[in-house]
């Protein structure tokens, strides 16, 4: 019997849903956590992962799998605003969620459908995200009590979500607009998984840093 090598499509969609453990493993390197930040970090990857999981079973089904992941958007944007929130101390950003939310389920019922992909959801989405980002690196520059950056766990999540999200703004622009063909969104997702995997590691190497810091003023204070 002749043995096949799977797809490289193939490979980056396993390997992508199997990268989402490697955070979730670490962000439980201790169970009970205080701070916010972390717990929607945690609530992030574990909710990444189950729709991953879901939606590949969808695909395997024959079924479309397109409607879990315009939530998906929703979701994921929606905890990343949270995140921001706190970290940024911006209350106002519940005025953000409050309108990306109106403009989504605008974008899912009436501009576009729910059983295709909500280009119009995504890019807004990506757009805010990376906008983020931004906005907490000049944070930084404008607060530099701490002078080792790389040390920080803030820094690195942020590090991550800004190489994701901008990553995948070129992709989806590339994909959804420049590109009119039958396998630009298998594409799109092969990339997007790619840049799902690294984003992971990078969320890992974060929670390991905060659990790190965690130990080092626990040992100091006790």
């Amino acid at each position: 019997m002749e043995f096949s090598y799977p797809e490289p499509r193939t490979l980056t969609i396993y390997g992508s849903i199997t990268s989402t453990l490697v955070p979730i493993l670490f962000s439980f390197m201790k169970v009970n956590i205080q701070d916010r930040e972390i717990r929607l970090l945690r609530f992030l990857v574990i909710s990444s992962f189950a729709i991953d999981v879901l939606s590949l079973l969808l695909a395997r089904m024959g079924t479309n799998n397109l409607w879990l992941i315009n939530f998906w958007q929703i979701i994921e944007c929606t905890l990343i605003t949270f995140y921001y929130a706190h970290v940024l101390q911006k209350k106002q950003l519940r005025w953000v969620f409050w309108a990306f939310m109106i403009f989504a389920l605008i974008d899912l019922f009436y501009l576009e459908e729910l059983f295709v992909i909500n280009v119009y959801t995504g890019a807004v989405g990506i757009l805010l995200c990376i906008s983020y980002t931004i906005a907490y690196y000049y944070k930084l520059l404008n607060d530099l009590d701490n002078p080792n950056i790389l040390g920080s766990y803030l820094f690195w999540v942020n590090t991550a979500f800004l190489f994701y999200f901008s990553g995948s703004l070129v992709v989806f622009t590339i994909s959804n607009f420049l590109i009119f063909s039958e396998i630009r969104l298998m594409n799109y997702y092969s990339f997007t998984n790619i840049l799902n995997i690294l984003k992971n590691l990078v969320l890992a190497y974060s929670f390991w840093l905060y659990f790190k810091g965690k130990e080092l003023v626990d040992s100091t204070n006790g």
